[in-house]
Order: structure tokens, then sequence, then C-alpha cells
């Protein structure tokens, strides 16, 4: 008996390639997000509040034209677990360390970002050519401060371009 439920789960859960995609729409909030996030932002964190600096992101923000719904699966003991994330926008993020800020991957990388309005989180999602990986999910907390200003888990962004 718990070999046939085991076949059914199976077979029940398995995906088909005829199966439309799934379609979303913009919400309100993620809309007046894409459009403050646009464009290239500079973020520094300090060490041990000091002026040398620990770390500094700079990142480009591109909204997508439609949000895009993926499904992920997180392999399990017995189960695995598949999660639906809404894909909003892309993020290239160039991370340095140091004074320099120098970014230690010259390329940077390019991720998916997803938003949370009830959590004020954003998520990246870790995107090589353009897949995702469910081992790469980084969630922050964002806070708009002004026009030209947001912190992301206690960082200061500030706009360099649009």
């Amino acid at each position: 008996m718990l070999m046939s439920i085991m076949t059914l789960v199976t077979f029940t859960s398995c995906g088909d390639d005829d199966e439309p995609e799934k379609t979303a729409k913009f919400t309100s909030a993620e809309t007046t997000l894409n459009n403050y996030l646009k464009g290239k932002w500079e973020g520094i964190e300090y060490a041990f509040n000091t002026s040398t600096i620990y770390k500094n992101e700079i990142i480009t923000f591109t909204p997508l034209e439609q949000p895009k719904v993926i499904t992920l699966t997180t392999p399990g003991q017995y189960v695995n677990i598949d999660t639906d994330y809404k894909l909003i926008g892309k993020a290239h993020i160039l991370t340095g360390y140091g004074n320099d800020k120098k970014p230690i991957n010259e390329k940077g990388e390019d991720y998916y970002y997803c938003y949370d309005d009830s959590t004020k989180e954003i998520s990246f999602l870790r995107a090589y050519d353009g897949v995702v990986f469910y081992t790469q999910i980084d969630d922050r907390k964002i806070s708009i401060v002004n026009n030209t200003e947001f912190t992301m888990d206690n960082i200061t962004f500030n706009k360099l371009s649009n």
C-alpha cells in the first residue's frame, strides 16, 4: 500500500512539458520597487563602525518586462519540496572587500530577484547562464530611505546612475 501511494505521488507530482507556463502580474508593491531600484547602486559596509571598508557592493537592477514564476525543487530525504518564486527583475552584483573596493570577480555575478511585501524582503536567486539554483538564495531586508538611498540588511546603498 505504501509503495502504491509513493508511486501515485511520484506520478502526480511530475511536470509535463506540455503544461502551460505559469503566468503572473506585478503587484503594485513590486512595480513601485522595480521603478525605484532600476539602475546602479553602491552599498558600503564598514568594519566595526570605523571608516575602514569591510565590503562594498555595486548592484545594477534591471526589472523584467513581465514577472516569471519558476519552481525550484529542494531535495529531501523522503520527498522533494517544490517552491514557487516570482522573479520580478535581474541584478548584476560586483562585490569587493577592503578600502580599495576592488571587486573579487571583475565580471560580477548575475541574479534574479523576488520581493515579499509582507516581510519587506528582497531575495536574490543566483543564476548561471539564465538557470537559477535553489542552493544560492540570499534573502535581505530592504527599506527605502529617500529617492537616492535605501538600506538592505543595515547597509546603506546610494544611487550611482539610472
